[in-house]
């Protein structure tokens, strides 16, 4: 609890830091709180657009939520902020079943 109070707080006072948002998403996932999680995410996203690691992180949280398109989304979003990203996606175990399913999400991982 301390955590999640020093996290609002800080959100409270400096919004636009992404970091908060994405350890508030963090405690909330660990929690099985994973719809929390995602409107941290998505609050974060409003303020850091750009923040490939917000929307990458919000494609975990929709993926072990079960919202595979929303999902897919995400990810393809993450990469399209941050190419890199491909890589670390294809090495993730936790991503693996939803790379099998999405032949979209596949594609745009193929180099």
């Amino acid at each position: 609890e301390k955590a999640i109070d020093a996290y609002i707080e800080s959100i409270e006072l400096e919004p636009e830091y992404p970091f908060s948002y994405l350890n508030m998403a963090v405690i909330h996932r660990d929690k099985g709180d994973i719809d929390e999680a995602i409107e941290y995410l998505e609050e974060g996203i409003s303020y850091n657009p750009t923040a490939s690691f917000l929307m990458y992180n919000k494609g975990c949280c929709e993926w072990l939520a079960g919202y595979k398109d929303a999902a897919v989304d995400s990810l393809l979003g993450a990469l399209e902020l941050n190419g890199s990203l491909g890589s670390y996606m294809l090495k993730d175990m936790q991503l693996a079943g939803l790379i099998e399913k999405s032949d979209t999400l596949r594609k745009a991982l193929t180099f």
